[in-house]
């Protein structure tokens, strides 16, 4: 089973109304097992597939 995923990362203090400082995706892969108690996850593994850093200067909109 895959799953995509998008974090995006701001500056420190806390400012959320400006672009964000660090964007970066990717897929994680894993293994599922099925147990007497139900579906359970053996193995993760995630691969970063892009990564994007906004450079100094850069506007925020």
């Amino acid at each position: 089973m895959n799953a995509d995923y998008l974090a995006v990362l701001y500056r420190a203090d806390g400012s959320v109304d400006a672009a964000p400082d660090v964007e970066h995706g990717g897929r994680y892969a894993f293994l599922a097992v099925r147990t007497r108690e139900g579906w359970r996850l053996r193995e993760a593994l995630g691969e970063r597939m892009w990564r994007r850093a906004r450079t100094t200067g850069d506007s925020a909109t």
